[in-house]
């Protein structure tokens, strides 16, 4: 079986060193270096893809794309891979559980996962019920953010989680976030409460090195 792996990266790359190297074993990782708009940041994306082997492939997009055309874009580069992993560059999935799903997928074209929202190595927000692409068929097309057309009955699997570590940085990088990755607009009422959680080892372990 042929993997490879979608990662949207741009400014907030604290996690993207181990978020590409959970997929050190896919042949291809394509990186959309997305910009949210086009004001110009200290970005180091390009610096830390070039530490990974020659399979790790970087595509530069502007403000004026979208993120669903960086996805397409980079899906066109991995049509030759039998699936490919849909990930931002501060979210962390068990190797031990991609290596489950993928000997799940049988007929489906995608899988969908839940996600835990990280605050910090002993807290998380209530987990929502958002359950975004976590892995596809190169043959899916993205219409909007991280939603595509293409397939029908996903692979869910409410046990397994995606580990998002996109609440965890500093309080500038989450105030750029807020303005720029959610244009203002994103309800952010859900994330005011925070709830004592046993962090998983490997989730704490990233934590504590950034």
């Amino acid at each position: 079986m042929r993997i490879g792996a979608i990662v949207r990266s741009y400014y907030l790359t604290d996690y993207l060193p181990y978020v590409l190297k959970q997929f050190d074993y896919c042949e291809k990782i394509i990186v959309p270096n997305y910009r949210y708009n086009d004001e110009e940041k200290d970005d180091n994306t390009y610096e830390i893809v070039s530490d990974f082997k020659n399979a790790v492939v970087t595509v530069d997009l502007n403000g004026k794309s979208t993120q669903a055309k960086a996805f397409n874009d980079a899906l066109i580069l991995l049509q030759d891979m039998d699936y490919v992993w849909i990930c931002d560059a501060d979210e962390l999935i068990k190797p031990e559980d991609q290596e489950f799903i993928l000997s799940n997928m049988g007929k489906y074209k995608s899988c969908l996962m839940r996600v835990i929202d990280y605050v910090d190595e002993n807290h998380i927000y209530p987990v929502r019920d958002h359950k975004p692409i976590a892995l596809v068929k190169p043959d899916v097309e993205f219409y909007t953010t991280r939603c595509c057309r293409g397939f029908k009955d996903p692979l869910y699997l409410d046990t397994i989680f995606i580990h998002h570590l996109g609440y965890t940085f500093s309080k500038e990088k989450m105030d750029w976030k807020t303005n720029n990755y959610w244009g203002n607009k994103k309800d952010l009422d859900h994330y005011s409460t925070k709830v004592k959680y046993n962090v998983p080892k490997f989730v704490k372990n990233v934590l504590q090195k950034t």
